[in-house]
């Protein structure tokens, strides 16, 4: 079974490798990182296309042959057959690839000279963890490949920023709970939605301003100004009304001496 193989950045700046299609990019990779320790993996075209695209529907084993076929050509790789069944070798696996405790292949070597089959199987000890590393040394194969599994870790730290950028961004939001100072002498502490509330209510602005006026002449305390407006401003402010009117609407000539309104309290009402 093949191991976690490393994709360097730098792939993309392979000449030869931007020269293939991007089918036969993708196919490169999928043959690098799916090849076994000493650099075999099976090249039946079938195969390839069930387990390198398994959910490309659109993509035809015709479409795989042809890259490899590109591949081929560019890259450092040779395809053979043993008993009529078809695998590829990575020809410059052993210089680009550093393995510790590398499993031998289960797939056949091609026929070859042995003093060639030696520099093909030849591994070498990188350190006492089991890792794989790749580096690339020559203008076919690129230099060094990313671990496929890197590029998870980068989108999964990609997502962490953004919802911390986002966090980020609701604690520069207003908090609708905050409250403002409102009020002739901006001493009614209302959120901006309890505000917005009460003046949309016949007489909310005036009530506000009373609870204003009166808590600086007074020192009216309360938990909670918006429901001393709506509990008993509201009512106070139709009775100092009410008050208001009867008073303009007594004649000075026809007040008995127990209705008669004192200059005082008239003045006091504005009348």
């Amino acid at each position: 079974m093949a191991r976690k193989r490393m994709i360097d950045p730098s792939i993309w700046e392979s000449e030869d490798f931007s020269k293939l299609s991007y089918l036969g990019r993708l196919l490169w990779i999928g043959l690098f990182s799916n090849a076994d320790d000493e650099g075999r993996g099976k090249a039946n075209v079938a195969y390839l296309k069930s387990h390198l695209f398994a959910y490309d529907e659109e993509l035809s084993v015709n479409d795989v042959e042809k890259a490899l076929k590109e591949i081929e050509g560019k890259m450092s790789i040779r395809f053979y057959e043993v008993d009529g069944k078809r695998f590829y070798q990575l020809t410059k696996w052993d210089k680009f690839q550093t393995i510790n405790k590398p499993t031998p292949s289960q797939i056949p070597a091609e026929n070859m000279g042995k003093e060639e089959q030696d520099l093909t199987s030849k591994v070498g000890v990188n350190d006492n963890y089991g890792s794989t590393t790749v580096v690339v040394s020559d203008e076919c194969v690129p230099k060094k490949e990313i671990e496929i599994e890197e590029e998870i870790k980068v989108n999964k730290e990609n997502s962490l920023t953004r919802v911390k950028e986002s966090e980020q961004s609701s604690l520069s939001l207003p908090d609708k709970k905050v409250k403002h100072k409102y009020g002739q002498f901006k001493n009614v502490l209302l959120t901006e939605d309890e505000y917005n509330r009460l003046i949309a209510r016949p007489d909310g602005k005036e009530a506000i301003e009373y609870l204003s006026y009166h808590r600086e002449m007074k020192g009216y305390k309360c938990k909670s100004d918006n429901l001393a407006i709506q509990k008993w401003v509201f009512d106070a402010l139709k009775e100092e009304r009410q008050r208001k009117a009867k008073l303009q609407n007594i004649s000075p000539a026809n007040q008995t001496a127990k209705e008669k309104v004192s200059d005082e309290e008239a003045k006091a009402w504005g009348s």
